[in-house]
């Protein structure tokens, strides 16, 4: 008999159907409690209480490449595996951190809203003379499998690149200790680290000031990354020149603060979300789940999706 699974309600008609080939799919309460394995976007939260509901749990099945949502404590103390898609949507998310930096550094939402408004002519001289992206400081908070990636990308517009991490890579770019240390030697900060409690708020009114009038901030991390209030505030005052953010505290709605603030861009948590990474997510998923039900709770093959810390 088939393995039996459950899936997050998130999780796409298509994928449910090619799933559902292979494995059982559990849906009422009483197939819950005996499911071997759950599948769900790793920023869902997965707690005590949902172990509690599936005590027949041996494997958690993350879509994307992180798993903050789950109590990794818990899972440790009841056996529990979780694994994610590695990079199989790196590229879809480096992409979007450079389209998000570009836009802000350059203007390009507000630029657009002026025109259509017809009121371009009046703020030209200001937008104009802000600095481009050639030529300048690049941080990079997490020179992870996504942060590689993006230094990769900025290379092309002669930018030098600099890290923080907590491990110091074979790499060309230059190291920082600290985030606070890599904003006050950047133009622009780009967090995409690996989320977690130990370096939730890492983001805060020193690292933004560090940036200053004329810095930019790019989140493709996680919400918990930035201290909002200390953003908003930095916004408003304007000791930061701008922010792009795909992530943010209390998804999926912004507070209203938040999204009121100038020279903010803020996109819905959709920085993976191309067809070619969901497609590449998913084939990892159904290769962790094969190799996992096929050697009972045997390490798989790093390369697809057990957990990998970066």
């Amino acid at each position: 008999m088939s393995p039996l699974i459950v899936l997050s309600p998130e999780i796409a008609a298509p994928y449910r159907d090619a799933l559902s080939a292979d494995y059982r799919i559990a849906a009422r309460p009483e197939e819950i409690a005996g499911a071997r394995a759950v599948v769900i976007r790793g920023s869902e939260s997965f707690d005590a209480a949902r172990f509690e509901a599936m005590p027949a749990l041996s494997l958690i099945c993350c879509i994307g490449s992180g798993h903050d949502g789950v109590d990794a404590v818990e899972a440790a103390r009841r056996g529990v595996t979780i694994a994610t898609s590695g990079d199989a949507n790196a590229a879809a998310v480096a992409d979007h951190a450079l389209a998000l930096l570009l836009a802000s550094v350059r203007q390009v939402v507000s630029s657009q809203a002026l025109l259509r408004a017809g009121d371009w002519r009046s703020q030209a001289t200001r937008i104009v003379s802000r600095p481009g992206l050639t030529g300048r400081r690049a941080g990079i908070v997490g020179l992870g499998a996504i942060g590689r990636r993006i230094a990769a990308r900025l290379s092309s517009f002669d930018c030098e690149i600099g890290y923080t991490g907590r491990t110091l890579r074979d790499s060309p770019h230059r190291y920082f200790e600290t985030p606070l240390a890599l904003a006050q030697w950047a133009d622009v900060l780009i967090l995409s680290h690996r989320a977690n409690a130990d370096n939730a708020g890492l983001a805060d009114r020193k690292v933004l000031d560090a940036l200053g009038p004329d810095g930019c901030l790019v989140n493709v991390s996680r919400g918990s990354a930035v201290i909002e209030d200390d953003l908003v505030a930095a916004l408003r005052e304007g000791r930061l020149g701008g922010a792009a953010i795909d992530v943010f505290e209390g998804e999926p709605q912004p507070s209203q603060a938040l999204i009121a603030c100038p020279n903010l861009i803020v996109t819905p948590h959709i920085a993976g979300g191309t067809r070619e990474a969901l497609q590449a997510m998913f084939a990892a998923v159904r290769q962790t789940l094969k190799l996992y039900f096929a050697d009972e709770g045997a390490e798989a093959t790093s390369a697809n999706s057990f957990i990998r810390e970066e």
